[in-house]
């Protein structure tokens, strides 16, 4: 009997004297354990500190018990999708190792065919003002916002597309706006039918009816407007 305690004395001193295991982290508690190092896999445009502020981790502090909203932070200030974290039990604390995915983008869209409209207007009918870099994932919208721009000034015959290239291993593509602006449409007379409830009626300042509720640009040729207004 003694002889079995002793024995089993012997197998267990030596296992606590043994090093902390390093490796994969359990599931439980990962709150407990201080984070030593952050790594994001496949960053490449932006900064790792401008990420981690956003992230709003820091080294030295506890794994936050919810990543939740520095992940919406992230997505909100740079475009990039942080993928869940792999953690890793290391000297001291945790590794953490975000996957990330960078959405492809170009750092100075062209705006091709445009005769009548300068760069300036074309950019506040997409609403890019000052931005630089656009992500090709909004070129459809981009587009969009072009074509009811053209349309809002007389270009009912506009034609753009949008043309995407140069994607290689990184993130950097390009992106070509082109236009087919095609004549500007003038008004000089509109006949409606079928307006039987708001029958037009009266001349001039005593005209009533549809054409009465009508925006000035669709009453034709005007006094001083040979060509009729932009329709």
């Amino acid at each position: 009997m003694i002889r079995s305690l002793l024995l089993t004395a012997a197998v267990m001193v030596p296992c606590l004297a043994q090093d902390p295991v390093v490796g994969p982290l359990p599931v439980q508690a990962p709150q407990e354990l201080p984070v030593v190092e952050v790594v994001f896999d496949g960053l490449h445009t932006y900064s790792h500190e401008g990420v981690l502020s956003a992230l709003g981790m820091r080294i030295g502090e506890p794994y936050p018990a919810s990543m939740r909203p520095g992940l919406l932070k992230v997505w909100d200030t740079y475009k990039i999708v942080v993928g869940e974290p792999s953690l890793t039990r290391v000297e001291g604390g945790l590794r953490v190792t975000f996957p990330v995915t960078e959405l492809p983008l170009d750092l100075e869209p062209r705006f091709v065919g445009a005769s009548e409209v300068d760069l300036e207007k074309l950019k506040e009918w997409a609403l890019l003002f000052d931005r630089e870099q656009v992500y090709l994932h909004e070129a459809d919208r981009i587009r969009a916002r072009l074509m009811a721009g053209y349309r809002q000034a007389g270009y009912h015959f506009i034609e753009i597309d949008n043309v995407i290239g140069g994607l290689g291993e990184g993130v950097a593509g390009e992106l070509i706006f082109e236009i087919r602006e095609g004549p500007k449409v003038h008004c000089t007379g509109i006949e409606v039918s079928g307006n039987t409830s708001l029958a037009n009626t009266g001349w001039g300042l005593l005209a009533g009816g549809l054409f009465d509720l009508a925006d000035l640009s669709t009453k034709g040729r005007g006094l001083f407007s040979w060509w009729g207004g932009t329709f």
